[in-house]
Protein backbone atom coordinates (compact mmCIF):
# COMPACT_ATOMS: atom_id res chain seq x y z
CA UNK A 1 0.00 0.00 0.00
CA UNK A 2 2.42 2.17 0.88
CA UNK A 3 4.68 1.89 -1.96
CA UNK A 4 1.41 2.50 -4.27
CA UNK A 5 0.41 5.78 -2.29
CA UNK A 6 3.70 6.93 -2.10
CA UNK A 7 4.40 6.41 -6.59
CA UNK A 8 0.81 7.82 -6.90
CA UNK A 9 1.50 10.81 -4.54
CA UNK A 10 5.09 11.51 -6.85
CA UNK A 11 3.16 11.01 -9.84
CA UNK A 12 -0.48 12.01 -9.36
CA UNK A 13 -0.35 15.52 -11.82
CA UNK A 14 1.98 13.98 -14.09
CA UNK A 15 -0.50 10.81 -14.69
CA UNK A 16 -3.52 13.25 -14.56
CA UNK A 17 -1.72 15.58 -17.17
CA UNK A 18 -1.18 12.67 -19.65
CA UNK A 19 -4.40 10.74 -19.08
CA UNK A 20 -6.34 13.74 -19.64
CA UNK A 21 -4.83 14.89 -23.17
CA UNK A 22 -2.74 11.79 -24.38
CA UNK A 23 -4.75 10.03 -27.32
CA UNK A 24 -5.85 6.81 -26.21
CA UNK A 25 -4.29 4.93 -28.75
CA UNK A 26 -0.78 6.35 -27.61
CA UNK A 27 2.14 4.46 -26.12
CA UNK A 28 2.01 7.09 -23.91
CA UNK A 29 -1.39 7.01 -22.50
CA UNK A 30 -0.69 3.16 -21.87
CA UNK A 31 2.33 3.48 -20.26
CA UNK A 32 0.92 5.83 -18.05
CA UNK A 33 -2.64 3.76 -17.50
CA UNK A 34 -0.36 0.73 -16.56
CA UNK A 35 1.62 2.80 -14.38
CA UNK A 36 -1.27 4.64 -12.38
CA UNK A 37 -2.88 0.83 -12.19
CA UNK A 38 0.27 -0.24 -11.04
CA UNK A 39 0.14 1.76 -7.96
CA UNK A 40 -3.82 1.99 -7.33
CA UNK A 41 -3.28 -2.10 -7.32
CA UNK A 42 -0.25 -1.70 -4.45
CA UNK A 43 -3.37 0.48 -2.42
CA UNK A 44 -5.87 -1.08 -2.67
CA UNK A 45 -4.21 -4.83 -2.19
CA UNK A 46 -5.03 -6.62 -5.64
CA UNK A 47 -3.44 -9.48 -7.31
CA UNK A 48 -2.90 -7.27 -10.82
CA UNK A 49 -3.11 -4.33 -12.16
CA UNK A 50 -5.55 -4.95 -14.61
CA UNK A 51 -8.41 -6.13 -11.81
CA UNK A 52 -9.57 -2.96 -12.33
CA UNK A 53 -10.75 -1.46 -15.84
CA UNK A 54 -9.49 1.30 -17.55
CA UNK A 55 -12.77 2.62 -17.65
CA UNK A 56 -13.18 2.96 -13.88
CA UNK A 57 -9.70 5.00 -14.04
CA UNK A 58 -10.68 7.14 -16.33
CA UNK A 59 -13.95 8.01 -14.27
CA UNK A 60 -11.35 8.78 -11.63
CA UNK A 61 -9.22 10.52 -13.68
CA UNK A 62 -11.93 12.63 -15.24
CA UNK A 63 -13.20 13.69 -11.56
CA UNK A 64 -9.79 14.48 -10.20
CA UNK A 65 -11.07 14.69 -6.95
CA UNK A 66 -11.09 11.52 -5.39
CA UNK A 67 -7.49 10.16 -6.70
CA UNK A 68 -5.42 13.46 -5.75
CA UNK A 69 -7.45 12.87 -1.75
CA UNK A 70 -5.80 9.22 -2.46
CA UNK A 71 -2.55 10.98 -3.69
CA UNK A 72 -2.46 12.80 -0.49
CA UNK A 73 -3.53 10.06 1.53
CA UNK A 74 -6.50 10.45 2.61
CA UNK A 75 -7.44 6.97 4.84
CA UNK A 76 -11.18 8.56 3.88
CA UNK A 77 -10.73 8.54 0.46
CA UNK A 78 -9.25 5.11 0.32
CA UNK A 79 -12.02 3.84 2.24
CA UNK A 80 -14.74 5.45 0.33
CA UNK A 81 -13.63 4.07 -2.80
CA UNK A 82 -12.89 0.50 -1.55
CA UNK A 83 -16.60 -0.39 -2.25
CA UNK A 84 -16.49 1.12 -5.73
CA UNK A 85 -13.27 -0.70 -6.51
CA UNK A 86 -14.98 -4.07 -5.49
CA UNK A 87 -17.94 -3.75 -7.70
CA UNK A 88 -15.96 -2.78 -10.91
CA UNK A 89 -14.08 -6.02 -10.35
CA UNK A 90 -16.62 -8.11 -9.65
CA UNK A 91 -19.05 -6.15 -12.21
CA UNK A 92 -16.49 -7.48 -15.12
CA UNK A 93 -16.21 -10.59 -14.58
CA UNK A 94 -17.90 -13.09 -16.92
CA UNK A 95 -17.92 -16.81 -17.35
CA UNK A 96 -19.63 -18.74 -20.30
CA UNK A 97 -21.26 -20.82 -16.94
CA UNK A 98 -24.39 -20.00 -16.15
CA UNK A 99 -24.41 -20.98 -12.89
CA UNK A 100 -21.51 -19.34 -12.21
CA UNK A 101 -22.82 -16.17 -13.68
CA UNK A 102 -25.83 -16.16 -11.42
CA UNK A 103 -23.78 -16.41 -8.42
CA UNK A 104 -20.92 -13.75 -9.20
CA UNK A 105 -24.16 -11.44 -10.43
CA UNK A 106 -25.62 -12.10 -7.06
CA UNK A 107 -22.61 -11.14 -4.90
CA UNK A 108 -22.63 -7.43 -7.60
CA UNK A 109 -26.26 -7.37 -6.14
CA UNK A 110 -25.11 -7.40 -2.56
CA UNK A 111 -22.49 -5.07 -3.36
CA UNK A 112 -24.82 -2.39 -4.53
CA UNK A 113 -27.81 -3.35 -2.84
CA UNK A 114 -26.47 -3.87 0.38
CA UNK A 115 -22.69 -3.38 0.58
CA UNK A 116 -21.12 -4.47 3.94
CA UNK A 117 -18.99 -1.82 5.92
CA UNK A 118 -15.39 -2.18 4.50
CA UNK A 119 -12.84 0.18 5.82
CA UNK A 120 -9.37 -0.51 5.77
CA UNK A 121 -8.24 -3.56 8.62
CA UNK A 122 -12.02 -4.21 8.73
CA UNK A 123 -12.26 -8.09 9.69
CA UNK A 124 -15.12 -9.88 8.04
CA UNK A 125 -17.27 -11.07 11.22
CA UNK A 126 -20.96 -11.99 11.47
CA UNK A 127 -21.59 -11.24 7.97
CA UNK A 128 -22.88 -14.33 6.81
CA UNK A 129 -24.95 -13.64 3.85
CA UNK A 130 -22.06 -11.37 2.60
CA UNK A 131 -19.53 -14.02 3.28
CA UNK A 132 -21.97 -16.91 2.18
CA UNK A 133 -22.50 -14.92 -1.46
CA UNK A 134 -18.69 -14.10 -1.69
CA UNK A 135 -17.47 -17.87 -1.28
CA UNK A 136 -20.28 -19.04 -3.69
CA UNK A 137 -19.34 -16.83 -6.26
CA UNK A 138 -15.14 -17.73 -5.93
CA UNK A 139 -16.05 -21.35 -6.03
CA UNK A 140 -18.34 -21.21 -8.95
CA UNK A 141 -15.78 -19.13 -10.71
CA UNK A 142 -13.11 -21.23 -9.90
CA UNK A 143 -11.21 -18.11 -8.63
CA UNK A 144 -7.94 -19.07 -6.69
CA UNK A 145 -5.16 -16.91 -5.01
CA UNK A 146 -3.39 -17.69 -8.02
Amino acid sequence: MNRGMSNLAKNFSTYTKTLKNADKGTAEYSETMDALKTDFADIFNLADKDMVSDAFMQKLIEDGTTLEKIANGDVDAIDSLRLEVAKDIVGNIKVEDEEAQSKINAFYDLLENDPPDLTVGTHIEGDDEFVTKLNEMISAAGMTKE
